[in-house]
């Protein structure tokens, strides 16, 4: 799971954020369709699933859209999903 703390703009709101691996283009395993926040400065948690990925890689997040840009990213972090028993 890719999760994000994002600030977004309703102008800037369906804009992504690709997630890949060894490369800029390299395979992407997941991309977070940016939903609009109120404002860049108003953070909120959004999430999408990755393509589970072995070994060792290089990743890159790759902001998807025209300039000047997609949106605010306070932090991020990849998760394992919880199995539902």
């Amino acid at each position: 799971m890719f999760t994000a703390s994002i600030g977004s703009d309703p102008a800037y709101s369906g804009r992504a954020f690709q997630t890949r691996v060894d490369g800029l283009t390299g395979p992407v395993i997941g991309t977070l369709t940016v939903a609009s926040t109120g404002g860049f400065d108003d953070y909120t948690t959004q999430s999408v699933p990755i393509t589970p990925t072995k070994g060792v890689h290089k990743v890159y997040l790759v902001a998807l859209g025209s300039s000047p840009g997609v949106a605010d990213i306070d932090h991020f972090a990849f998760t394992r999903p919880v199995p539902v028993p």
